[in-house]
């Protein structure tokens, strides 16, 4: 930043973590500057390439829309070196002029770039086993057969992350770790952070441990190199992270194995990793009542497009009258991107609705409850962990804190005559009174926030729930009631969210009795379309998300085709039929449930085939 406090455009060959090492990154964001009174943040400079993150090349290839998917060019691996890169980009420059033709570009592009994919090295988990004990307990026949399929599906999705990019990182947008990684499928050619807790929950189902730890310590290497996990594993999602489930994800791996030697060596960067949010990803707050409190928020804070969307980005800020509309647009965007809700009408604020476009993103202003919920589970576990090593005087601390916020779930949060936790909206001090299914968060991670007995906590979700004939659907229970075409909206289901919802519901059955009923009823619907869609597909596949409206059918909508693979979709169908597989069925009276138009699975497959992974 100039001395003004306005952002410079930096050009030319220049390492920003030589200039800003991470610890100094962690104070500048608390420095004054002369827009962060303005903005409520101050804006960091882009990470570290040229070629991946930011600059001139990027620009050109990705507005030259040389590949329909702005990712695909962001993953391609480098034939030279990066000087030797931009050397070969500005001869290109000077012998076409400023403005080439698509035609031009692609053959700039094929010369000194290599296909998507080139990164990767043969790999089979040898932790692997044909029939985890799990499926031991789901009777339908069909329902077991599903089951070992989706445990086959690991090998699939499994990568190890070639020598060379370790020996030459400079050359890959690829970041190295040194374990194998499940990755999610499709476009998705990189671990990423949350959707990772779920794929682990179904690799322990599968007895698949060694994997499971290779790939904590995977994570537990960024929050070392990076201070926090980052949305992925490329160097242009290293100024943004996820929702924090790396506590979480030990705390499974925990269950299964009792490691404490391996938690005892790593419990400091466990909270390193949960400090981060604590100091760099929140703000304080006032209630009606003049009370304060610290909530946590979404928000990255580069005004640059996401290169993985750079197109998109850059064209809709084009609307934007002024260079500093546009930058707060990226943060927007950039922040959006690390809630994983890329992207939703709840983070949309417009006169005083969720009613808009993408440019009336406002993640920044906006507390999520589940953020702030995760984070309160997060502080539990941490009292838990450190009681297990013996440090009683960090777990006294960590378990004051969970109460501390549990008590601003209660509020902030929780809306007592809704029956339900609602998003905050910091700049207004109002609860966002939207149906999102996140607010159903607090009921799995057990923060409540309620002084009154959790029985009547629940009794009011459920009542919440039923009001708003979100348990009506065949498939599932929708991400949200508005129909906006974004894909974290209506009528997608995704697969974390069910879990979350349905595993909250189950968890409360010994205070509830309907609890478990109404549980069984959306892990039904749920394995049921998730089946469907399975066994109609050719190839047979597991879907990103999911149509609550009819059986059988993948969602839609948003900045790219609806993925296959799927590793969060696998784990959460191996969790439900790892609890209700003694009950559920693959058909109702002897026939599937086959909803009109589910055939055009097949041919939406067959499409979305050919964008699979090598």
């Amino acid at each position: 930043m100039s001395d003004s406090g306005t952002m410079v455009k930096w050009k030319g060959s220049f390492n920003w973590r030589q200039c800003f090492p991470l610890g100094f990154l962690m104070i500048l964001v608390t420095l004054p500057s002369g827009d962060a009174q303005s903005r409520g943040y101050h804006l960091l400079p882009p990470c570290d390439s040229q070629i991946y993150c930011y600059g001139d090349l990027l620009n050109v290839v990705q507005m030259a829309r040389v590949f329909n998917d702005s990712k695909h060019f962001v993953d391609m691996s480098l034939k030279k070196t990066p000087n030797e890169t931009l050397i070969a980009f500005h001869d290109f420059i000077n012998v076409v002029g400023p403005n080439p033709t698509k035609e031009q570009v692609e053959v700039f592009v094929n010369t000194n770039f290599n296909e998507p994919g080139s990164e990767f090295e043969p790999w089979v988990p040898d932790d692997w086993v044909q029939n985890p004990e799990f499926l031991g307990g789901v009777v339908d026949p069909e329902l077991q057969k599903w089951g070992q399929h989706l445990n086959d599906l690991w090998k699939s999705l499994g990568r190890k992350i070639s020598v060379a990019v370790e020996k030459e990182p400079e050359k890959y947008s690829q970041i190295y770790v040194e374990h194998p990684v499940i990755v999610p499928g499709g476009r998705f050619r990189e671990f990423y952070y949350w959707d990772s807790y779920w794929t682990i929950d179904g690799l322990l189902l599968s007895g698949m441990d060694k994997t499971v730890k290779g790939m904590l310590q995977n994570f537990l290497q960024m929050v070392e190199t990076y201070g926090m996990v980052p949305n992925g594993g490329r160097t242009y999602y290293t100024r943004r992270s996820q929702p924090p489930y790396l506590i979480p994800m030990f705390k499974l791996y925990m269950e299964h194995t009792n490691d404490v030697d391996f938690l005892r060596e790593n419990i400091e960067l466990l909270e390193r990793e949960f400090l981060f949010w604590e100091n760099n990803r929140s703000v304080i707050v006032t209630d009606n009542q003049g009370k304060t409190h610290k909530v946590a928020r979404y928000i990255s804070e580069v005004g640059e497009p996401r290169p993985e969307s750079y197109r998109e980005d850059y064209e809709l800020a084009e609307n934007k009258r002024t260079e500093e509309e546009k930058e707060d647009l990226y943060v927007e965007l950039k922040s959006g991107a690390e809630s994983g809700w890329d992207y939703s009408t709840r983070w949309i604020v417009n006169n005083g609705s969720n009613r808009g476009s993408l440019e009336h993103l406002k993640v920044t202003s906006i507390a999520p409850v589940d953020l702030n919920s995760l984070l309160c589970l997060n502080a539990k576990i941490l009292s838990e962990f450190y009681q297990k090593v013996g440090n009683y005087t960090k777990e006294t601390y960590y378990n004051e804190l969970a109460m501390l916020k549990n008590t601003t779930m209660a509020e902030i949060f929780w809306d007592n005559k809704a029956g339900i936790w609602y998003d905050f909206d910091i700049k207004t001090r109002q609860k966002r009174n939207y149906m999102y299914l996140s607010n159903i968060h607090p009921i799995w991670s057990g923060c409540y926030g309620q002084e009154d007995s959790r029985a009547h906590t629940i009794e009011k979700v459920i009542t919440y729930l039923k009001i708003n004939k979100v348990i009506d659907y065949v498939g599932g229970v929708p991400t949200s009631l508005e129909n906006s075409g974004q894909q974290w909206d209506f009528p997608n289901a995704w697969a974390p969210l069910q879990h979350i919802v349905i595993l909250g519901l189950y968890n409360a059955r010994p205070i509830h009795h309907e609890a478990e009923v109404l549980s069984f009823s959306l892990a039904e619907k749920w394995i049921r379309n998730n089946w469907l869609a399975y066994t109609q597909s050719t190839p047979n596949a597991m879907f990103e998300k999911y149509s609550v409206e009819r059986l059988g059918l993948p969602g839609g909508g948003g900045e790219y085709d609806v993925q296959l693979g799927f590793g969060w979709s696998n784990g959460v169908a191996m969790r439900l039929l790892a609890i209700f597989g003694d009950r559920l069925t693959a058909t109702t009276g002897g026939s599937v449930i086959v909803q009109p138009h589910s055939i055009l699975v097949v041919s939406v497959v067959t499409y979305l085939s050919s964008i699979m992974l090598q």
